[in-house]
Formats: C-alpha cells, structure tokens, sequence
C-alpha cells in the first residue's frame, strides 16, 4: 500500500527545509521554482478546483490545467488552501542505475485543499520541481470518511500551450507515432514522448506505482489537451497517489539521461542489497534447434545449458537465463515448477514441447540444483523462468523459497493476467517483494505493468519487457522501432529489447525459435546492448556465434554493471542515438546506431580525461546493411585523447561501437 513521503534516509547530504505557509483564501495563487530557474509552477484555487500552470524560460509551457481526485457520484467543491513550501537538495546512491549518484534536488509545495463539507475527505496536492521537469501526486487524509474509498476519476489535466509531434508505448508493437499531438483522437498508454520543437522535448509518465491503477492520456478533441484516464481503484485511507510526472528536456537525449522518476520513488526497501549484482544474460530461447559448426544441437537439456555456463565463465559473463519449459510445457497447468530432475524435453519439428520420464540412473536427465551449482562454482548464476499458471497452481513463495534453497539468481516472469489494473499493479509488486525476501532478481515479459523508477526502492527487479522485443511474437523490430523505442519506453525505467544477435545472415533459417530475419548489422547488435538501459542486458546467441568474432564480444563483455556514468551524446527520435557509458572497472564504452539510413556522425572525445587512451572502434563494413552483407565490419585500433573527435560511418541499421581503455590494457587487434 502507499505511504506518504518520506525523508530519504539514504540521502548523503542534505540543505536544511525551510517553510513558507500559503493563505486561506478562496482566489490564493503561488510559485515554486526548479533549482536552475528555468520552470515555475503556479497553482491557484478557481471555480471550486485546483489548477496549476508550468512556464519555462518565462513562456507558458503547460497552460491551465486542472487537479483532483473525484470519489462521489460528484466532483468535491473546495473552497480553501493552504500552502506549505519546503526545499531539499541530497546526493544519495542506486545500487544499480545510470550514474554511481543522483542529485535530488527540487521546491515542493504540498496544498491543502477544505470544503464547508467536515465529512469529506482532506484532499492534498503536492507539486514537486526539478531542473529536468515536474510532477503532482494527491495524498488524501481519512477524516470523518469511512476506509475503504473507491477513485472513480482523476482529474488531472496536462494542457500544452502548442502543438508538437508525440510518440506513444503501444505493448508489444511498434510504437504509436510521430503523430501531431493536437490530431490524437484516441486514448495513448505511457510514455509519450512530444518534440516541440529543436530546443524543447517532453515525456508524460508515472512514478511510484503502488495500489492503484497505472494510467494513460485520454485527449481532449483538436487540442493540444489531455485528461489522465485510469480504471477505478479501492484504497485505503490515509492515502497517496503515484506521481504523475512530466520530464522537460532540451535535447530528447536530455529525457534519457533524466533520474526524476527515480528521484521521486521511496529509497531502497532492501536492507543488504548486495546481492543483486546486475550484469550481461546469456538466453537459451532463440538457440533451441541451432546446429553448432561441430554438429551439437542446442536442445532443452543439461548438455546445452552446461556449453553456455563453460562459456559464460571463460568470457567473464554472469549470468545464464533458461526460458521458459525447462520444467515442462509451460502452460499445462500440471507442471510443477519445482520439478528439477525426472523428466527429458522434447522439442517436435511443430515448436511443440514435449515431456517424458528420465530412465533411471540417466546422468543427463534435467537436474536444475546440480545444474546452479555447475554455474557456482564457474561464476555464472542461473535465472529460471515462471509464469503465472505456475504460480496460480502451486504455492508460489514455496517456490521461490525452493529456487533460493537450489541457489538461483533470479526468475523471469511471463503471462501474467490480471482482472484489472490495480489487482496486477499490487500482482506484480508482491512478486517482487516476495522475490526480494528470497534473495531472488526478477524480469518481467509479456505485457508488464509500466516502469516507473521503482528500481530505486527494490533494485531487484533488474528490467521488463515493456516494449516491442527484438524477433519477438514472430516479428522482428525495424531500425526506427528502437531508435524511438529509445527515447519512448526507456526514458521510464530499464526495458528488456532482447538485442545481441551475431548469426545474423540466414538465422530465420537454421534457428527454430528465431521467426523473421532480425533488421540489424552484428555492429548495429552491439551497439543496442550499450545504448539500452536494464539490469540484465539479456543476449540470445549462441556462444559458437559469439566466438567466432573475439572483436565485437570483447565489446560486449567489457560492458560490467554497475554503470559509473551514462550520457546521451546526441539523438534524434526514431533516427539515431550516441550513448556513452563508464563501466563498473572504469572502461569507457560508446555506441552508436541508426535507422534505415546510413549515416555518417561526429563524436567529440570531451569526455576523455587528461591521459591518452586507445580505441578499439568497430564499425560497419563498406558494404554492409540490415538487409544483406549483416555480419561485415572492420575494426582498429588507435590512441586517441581528450579534444579530439571521432568520425563514425554507420550503415543503414547498423552501428558502431567504441571501446576506450588506457594504453597497458590490451583491447585486441585490426581486423
């Protein structure tokens, strides 16, 4: 359930509050201030409602927009306000993130809203400013009103002063947009993303997703207008709402780079986090059928797994995921998820799975505790796949207890219903606090419940497939798709986009589970491992395909969480990104990647420190794109410094990738 704010306990350092108390009165208007100056929210009491206005740079940016929660068959007419301002300014530390440490630092004003009405409930709305955008959340005392109190509505109103072009989640598809914000007709799930103009961007999102509906954007017609739309939510009294939130950024790099949501989630909830290690994931599921040069087949077996694990360890790899069947089809409501050894899978030339017996004494039989332990004692731990028939079948917190009992790192989630918003928003967070109490990370697919910087409070769930996954639901993804995909469902938390294919010519063909040729250069592959933000950038090769190209997965596993630093060098949405990121051993790594067209890009190395480094720079072959000659590229090596530039050729749907270290570190040869 939700609680009010709180101190963040974990803060480093923190300015002292200070107070300033509004007026009682009927037509009472105010300000805060983002640090910098920048934006200014106003709020004033009109009409028996709260509205509030956001300028930026002294130009109205959201015009008038409206407030309020409605619970009664009627909107409550309040006639009174008082207004508390408080600053807070504190460093504090992610246990994984983009950046080793975050600056939370805003003006809050928290206004208390009275009716001639003693018995309905005390509304207060609270308004939070940072330098990277605002947010608004409603907290409701109990009063004379009876607990429970069903939110039929909320009121809040996001009004923009112009036009724009937005683009919208949309589940597992490609995402909606660009489209002109004030042509939108029907109603768009969050993130929206809006490009104003050169200097000026947007997305519209949620944080601190407790007990309560997530929402989404209803548009008012032909206007630049939108009401947030939820579905009716039970909750009990004293009560405070998620945060709606609007990140304000002048590059859309800018909105990736943000921590606002995370800023304005509670503190970790986890008292040693040191368990949950993020980090590069090995993935069976698109192996399953691929025949090696050597003539082993990839299958549900120990065999397989036990390849993947001598990999992983030998290259430094922590992680191994088995997908889903590993302990039997994976939707026959008869499969015990705790089944670890008396049975052989079968995959028929149908895609169907299929179980039989082990024969007695049969040393390759599944057997998943010896098979954790195998990865123990190599350094790899193992994630297991669940879903919610097995959940809903069996005892699921026996189950957890089990795999944390057999040694796992973590489980992947799939298929979870649920019969309304708020049921699978409370569905999802039990899951991860049940798998945070066993020691367990957690990945959420197949239609999760929106990011929303909750990572900060339980950094055990590590990412979701919130997004169009790459050659997923026998589809693959375009270039565009996570070029947007980028600067859309990653600007709200870690998305899991199942990137990291080598084998990339012909792969439709000799791999079962891989459906649609995958749109992408193995440069271009590389690239979007870097360029997406998750706990678990999850990888779904085989290790023969790895192998084979030394250069480009030295890349890859040079790419160790947590992440020192991330910026957004530069962006366009659905066009291309530049991303740079300071591992966890201080390895600098940058990527580059682009849609459909080839492109050419400049790359200043300011961030560079005094000392000289090498780099390692990989990039797309002359001949190359994501539709024919996928695999071709060229490497160099060469020191390079602060001041210089770096100039990047990337083919259409590729990439490039950059790898800087010190000069006594070796980073491999020309190709």
């Amino acid at each position: 359930m939700s609680s009010f704010p709180h101190v963040n306990a974990r803060s480093l350092r923190t300015l002292p509050v200070v107070l300033f108390l509004g007026c009682n009165c009927a037509n009472a208007e105010s300000q805060i201030q983002s640090p910098d100056g920048r934006l200014s929210l106003t709020w004033e009491l009109k009409d028996h409602g709260l509205t509030y206005q956001v300028d930026r740079d002294d130009e109205t940016f959201v015009s008038e927009s409206r407030t309020g929660l409605r619970w009664g068959p009627k909107t409550v007419k309040w006639d009174s306000l008082d207004a508390k301002i408080e600053t807070e300014k504190a460093t504090w530390e992610p246990v994984w993130g983009k950046n080793k440490s975050i600056l939370d630092h805003y003006q809050q004003a928290s206004v208390s809203l009275g009716s001639e009405n003693p018995a309905d409930p005390k509304l207060t709305v609270i308004f939070r400013i940072y330098d990277e955008g605002f947010a608004l959340r409603y907290q409701i005392e109990q009063g004379d009103h009876s607990s429970p109190l069903v939110i039929l509505e909320d009121l809040t109103e996001f009004n923009f002063s112009q036009s724009g072009t937005a683009w919208s989640y949309n589940g597992e598809a490609p995402n909606v947009g660009p489209e002109p914000l004030n042509q939108i007709e029907t109603t768009r799930r969050l993130p929206m993303t809006i490009q104003f103009d050169e200097e000026s961007f947007a997305t519209i999102a949620e944080a601190h997703l407790d007990d309560f509906s997530w929402m989404d954007l209803r548009p008012q017609e032909a206007t630049n207008s939108f009401q947030v739309g939820i579905e009716k939510s039970s909750v009990k009294l004293p009560f405070a709402s998620p945060w709606r939130a609007m990140l304000i950024a002048d590059t859309a790099g800018g909105l990736v780079d943000a921590n606002l949501l995370e800023n304005l989630n509670p503190p970790c909830a986890i008292e040693d986090p040191s368990w949950v290690k993020p980090g590069l994931t090995f993935w069976d599921w698109r192996t399953w059928g691929y025949v090696a040069p050597d003539g082993f087949e990839y299958g549900l077996d120990m065999a397989s797994w036990k390849r993947f694990i001598d990999f992983a360890s030998a290259k430094e790899v922590p992680y191994l995921l088995l997908d889903a069947n590993w302990y039997g089809p994976e939707f026959d409501p008869e499969m015990d998820p705790k089944v670890s050894r008396d049975h052989l899978l079968k995959q028929l030339p149908s895609g169907e799975i299929v179980r039989s017996p082990a024969p007695p004494n049969w040393d390759e039989a599944i057997d998943v505790p010896a098979l954790i332990k195998y990865g123990q004692e190599r350094g790899v731990g193992i994630f297991l796949y669940i879903n919610d028939k097995a959940r809903i079948n069996y005892d699921f917190e026996e189950t957890l207890a089990t795999y944390q009992a057999w040694g796992a790192a973590g489980i992947k989630y799939g298929f979870m219903t649920g019969t309304n918003r708020q049921g699978k928003v409370n569905k999802t967070n039990e899951i991860i606090r049940l798998c945070a109490k066993y020691k367990l990370m957690c990945n959420f697919h197949d239609g999760p419940i929106p990011p929303n910087g909750d990572y900060r409070t339980w950094p055990n769930c590590t990412t979701r497939e919130y997004c169009h996954a790459q050659a997923d639901a026998k589809r693959s993804f375009t270039p565009s798709t996570f070029n947007t995909s980028i600067f859309v469902n990653m600007v709200v938390g870690p998305i899991d986009m199942n990137n990291g294919m080598f084998a990339l010519e012909g792969a439709e063909k000799d791999r079962p589970r891989v459906f649609e040729a995958i749109p992408s250069t193995i440069v271009g592959e590389c690239a979007r491992i870097l360029a997406t933000f998750s706990g678990q950038s999850i990888v779904l090769d085989a290790p023969e395909s790895f192998g084979a190209h030394p250069e480009l997965f030295s890349y890859l596993s040079a790419q160790k969480q947590p992440w020192q630093d991330s910026t957004t060098i530069a962006g366009e949405i659905g066009n291309y990104i530049v991303m740079r990121r300071t591992a966890a051993d201080g390895t600098i790594l940058l990527a580059a990647t682009t849609n459909e067209e080839p492109r050419e890009l400049v790359v200043p190395l300011d961030f560079l420190g005094a000392q000289p480094m090498e780099a390692l720079i990989i990039q797309d072959g002359e001949d190359a794109s994501y539709l024919k000659n996928q695999e071709s590229y060229e490497t160099e090596v060469r020191p390079v410094r602060s001041g210089e530039s770096l100039t990047l050729k990337l083919a259409a749907g590729g990439g490039a990738c950059v790898l800087f270290r010190s000069p006594s570190k070796e980073l491999g040869s020309s190709r």
